[in-house]
């Protein structure tokens, strides 16, 4: 049943996609080594508390997008943590990269005061000092793809005014602050940028730091095809592949699961339907086999004469009784389920002789 096989694996690699959607990349990370803490100090003990509660959190609450908390706020060991996820990402995917994240900034960076952890869904840091409604610009990190792309004046200019775009969205927008924005480049080319920053920030904090990381990403580099820069409270990124969602996150992940529910439904049924017609017109085909056998044997013409002999082995009451010796206990054999039982041995030797001529005859 090859359309089976075919509908099971397009089942197959419809959830197969979800899968590959969640791959978590680290993308850049600080170490701060101008202040460092000793193995189990209060620092480390504070640090260690800071990164349970984010994680405990995220998990807790998964439409929690962004959150800050300290330890030991009122004395010099104090340590302040936040983690951010990337606007569009689903809710599953925030919290497996901070709680990624929480093993790696601790390996990456052991006993460091300020540490950064950027990945693509989500950023995780802390320090010894409160940084909320703070803008900070430094440290900036970030990077670029290898390689290059034709027309790079065009394309440098096009990503300036689209990068324009989606940090306006994001200043714009203090609800959610992110915004991105895609434009065609070419025939085969298609332009995405994403800009967002820290929801602690004014929109006119976040208006400033958004450009100041799109003057930085246009300028240390120009014409590649993707790049990005990470700063402590915003950051901003281009690709000439899409590489985030284009509708809110809610949206689009009450979307995602209605239409993964629609497809499966829709093939499921497709697959049902198309086992019971297989079904139906087997069960069809035998059918018809057997009227066909069956007229075939009635039109033989050997085989109707036969049928039409054995409906014609009658036999009246005064043969019967002529062969019974009118039903005498001596020929009697005993009792039947329809009645009395008979020798009819004369008769026997009347349909047998009848037989044979028959044949005799049909030779």
């Amino acid at each position: 049943m090859p359309r089976t096989r075919f509908l099971l694996l397009f089942m197959l690699s419809f959830f197969t996609l979800k899968a590959a959607e969640s791959t978590l990349t680290m993308s850049s990370h600080y170490c701060s080594n101008s202040s460092t803490f000793a193995p189990n100090s209060t620092y480390h003990a504070n640090l260690d508390r800071v990164l349970d509660v984010l994680i405990r959190d995220v998990v807790a609450d998964p439409d929690n997008e962004f959150n800050f908390t300290s330890s030991g706020a009122s004395s010099s060991e104090a340590v302040y943590g936040s983690f951010m996820c990337r606007g569009d990402v689903s809710n599953k995917e925030c919290a497996d990269c901070v709680k990624n994240a929480r093993v790696e900034i601790t390996q990456l960076c052991q006993m460091t005061k300020t540490t950064f952890m950027w990945y693509d869904q989500c950023m995780l840091r802390y320090s010894n000092t409160n940084f909320t409604r703070k803008m900070e610009l430094e440290p900036r990190l970030g990077g670029y793809n290898d390689e290059n792309i034709d027309q790079s004046d065009e394309f440098m200019k096009l990503l300036n005014q689209t990068m324009d775009h989606a940090a306006r969205e994001a200043a714009w927008h203090p609800s959610r602050m992110y915004g991105h924005r895609n434009a065609k480049f070419n025939q085969e080319k298609t332009l995405y940028t994403f800009a967002q920053c820290v929801p602690y920030l004014s929109k006119n904090d976040c208006w400033y730091c958004l450009r100041n990381a799109t003057s930085s990403l246009l300028s240390h580099q120009k014409g590649k095809i993707g790049g990005r820069v990470f700063l402590p409270s915003c950051f901003v990124r281009f690709e000439i592949y899409p590489f985030y969602r284009s509708s809110s996150k809610g949206k689009v992940h009450f979307l995602l699961k209605i239409s993964a529910a629609i497809i499966a439904a829709v093939v499921g049924s497709t697959l049902l339907f198309y086992m019971i017609v297989w079904h139906l017109r087997r069960g069809s085909r035998r059918r018809v086999l057997r009227r066909e056998s069956k007229s075939y044997l009635e039109e033989d013409p050997i085989v109707r004469r036969q049928i039409s002999e054995l409906h014609s082995l009658q036999f009246d009451l005064q043969t019967i009784e002529a062969a019974t010796n009118k039903f005498s206990n001596d020929n009697k054999l005993g009792e039947g389920g329809f009645g009395p039982v008979y020798k009819v041995i004369k008769m026997f030797n009347q349909i047998i002789q009848l037989l044979t001529y028959q044949e005799a005859d049909a030779c």
